[in-house]
């Protein structure tokens, strides 16, 4: 947070506005901190959160409903997709949520999941995120499948 206080600060006095160049994309990385990772997370698999959907960021849901309520407006077809992360990720713990969530408000949305993916964790870059060789790996595979 502390980091990004120059860089915004900056923004502003060049009056940069457009994120876009500054945000999100791909970086490749071909490196993977999960050893280190891997010995001190705490994962509990049986452990799962029963979150209510009030509990969900108010800002992520009403983005989220205004990009699908953008590309319906402009017959623009749209497919959810949940690329793979690591076994041990916490996001395995909000599942009965997400999918709760997801067909209450979205269900009408093709969602492809594949977050259970098959992948070494050398492929990993953290327990979120494919580094390069997992990346890879799993688009050669998806454009594969797509083609």
């Amino acid at each position: 947070m502390i980091k990004a206080i120059p860089t915004n600060l900056q923004r502003i006095l060049q009056n940069q506005y457009n994120y876009v160049d500054f945000i999100g994309g791909y970086r490749h990385n071909e490196g993977s901190k999960i050893d280190s990772l891997l010995i001190t997370h705490k994962f509990d698999k049986k452990k799962q959160y029963i979150l209510e959907e009030k509990e969900l960021s108010k800002y992520d849901s009403a983005y989220l409903k205004k990009l699908v309520e953008l590309c319906n407006n402009n017959n623009i077809q749209l497919i959810f997709v949940r690329s793979p992360y690591h076994n041990k990720f916490d996001g395995h713990n909000y599942e009965v949520m997400f999918q709760k969530y997801r067909k209450k408000n979205f269900s009408n949305i093709p969602f492809l999941d594949f977050k259970d993916f098959p992948t070494e964790d050398i492929e990993f870059k953290d327990i979120e995120h494919l580094n390069h060789n997992g990346a890879r790996k799993f688009s050669l595979w998806f454009d594969n499948q797509i083609n």
